[in-house]
C-alpha cells in the first residue's frame, strides 16, 4: 500500500489503518470457520489478541 500525496499518511499509519479490514478479508476468502459466533465471543478473543 502507498500513498501518492506525500503530505499524506505515512505507510505504517496506513498499514495500521487497513490491518483489521485485511484480517476479515482473508477468513472470508480462505473460507476458514468463524471464530466466535457471537459479539461477546468476539470481544473475549479480541482482548486476548489486541495489539
Amino acid at each position: 500500500m502507498w500513498n501518492d500525496d506525500p503530505r499524506g499518511e505515512s505507510a505504517a499509519a496506513i498499514a495500521r489503518g487497513i490491518a483489521p479490514r485485511l484480517r476479515v478479508l482473508a477468513q472470508k476468502t480462505w473460507g476458514s470457520r468463524p471464530l466466535a459466533r457471537t459479539y461477546a465471543g468476539f470481544l473475549a478473543l479480541w482482548n486476548k489478541v489486541r495489539p
